[in-house]
C-alpha cells in the first residue's frame, strides 16, 4: 500500500511539473525611446528620425511574444544653447506610420526662463493624444512580435515655431517614451 501511494505521489509530480512547463507566463519589459533633436532654426522647424526593426528590437529587455504595450510616462527635456533668440516655442511632437499621422503632443515652452546650457524637464502625460499613442504602442507591438510591414515607416518627430515667428532657435530637445510590454514565454 505504501508502494501505491509513493508512486502515485511520485506520478502526480511529474506530471505536475511537465502541466507547468507548458503553461505561457506573462512578464513585464521595457522599450524606452530616447530620442535627442539638435535645433537650429530660424521660426518654424522639424526634425524627424524614422525607426529601424533593430531601432527597437535593440532596445527591448525581454524575449517573447508582445501581448500588449503601454506608455507609462512622456517628457521632453529642453536646453537652450547659446545664440538662441526665440522667446518660447510651441512644441510637438508626431508619430507617423502607414500613412496615418497624430501629433502627440503639443506645448509652448516659454524660454524666457532658460539659462544657456541648463535642461528643464516637462512631463506630458496628461497632455497626450490618445490615437497617438494608440499608433505609437500598436507599431512598437507589430515590429517586436515581427508582423510589422517593412514597407511601411515608423516615424518620430519634433518640430515647432518660434515666438516671435522670425526668431532663432538655438535648443536641445529630447523625447522620452517610456513604455512597457506585457508579453509571454513558454
Amino acid at each position: 500500500m505504501k508502494k501505491t501511494i509513493l508512486g502515485f505521489l511520485v506520478a502526480s509530480s511529474l506530471m505536475m511539473t511537465s502541466c507547468l512547463e507548458d503553461i505561457a507566463t506573462d512578464l513585464v519589459g521595457t522599450y524606452p525611446f530616447n530620442e535627442l533633436y539638435e535645433i537650429d532654426q530660424t521660426g518654424a522647424f522639424e526634425e524627424s528620425r524614422t525607426l529601424s526593426v533593430a531601432d527597437v528590437t535593440d532596445e527591448i529587455d525581454f524575449d517573447g511574444e508582445v501581448k500588449s504595450v503601454g506608455v507609462n510616462s512622456v517628457k521632453i527635456l529642453v536646453t537652450v544653447n547659446s545664440g538662441n533668440t526665440a522667446e518660447s516655442v510651441d512644441l510637438f511632437a508626431n508619430i507617423t506610420s502607414g500613412g496615418i499621422s497624430y501629433d502627440l503632443f503639443t506645448k509652448t515652452v516659454d524660454l524666457t526662463s532658460f539659462t544657456v546650457g541648463q535642461e528643464q524637464e516637462f512631463i506630458l502625460n496628461p497632455e497626450l493624444n490618445p490615437a497617438a499613442v494608440t499608433l505609437f504602442t500598436l507599431k512598437v507591438k507589430e515590429i517586436i512580435n515581427g508582423t510589422f510591414d517593412v514597407n511601411e515607416q515608423f516615424t518620430i518627430s519634433v518640430g515647432g515655431d518660434t515666438n516671435p515667428g522670425n526668431s532663432t532657435i538655438k535648443a536641445t530637445v529630447r523625447l522620452m517614451i517610456d513604455s512597457e510590454c506585457v508579453y509571454t514565454t513558454n
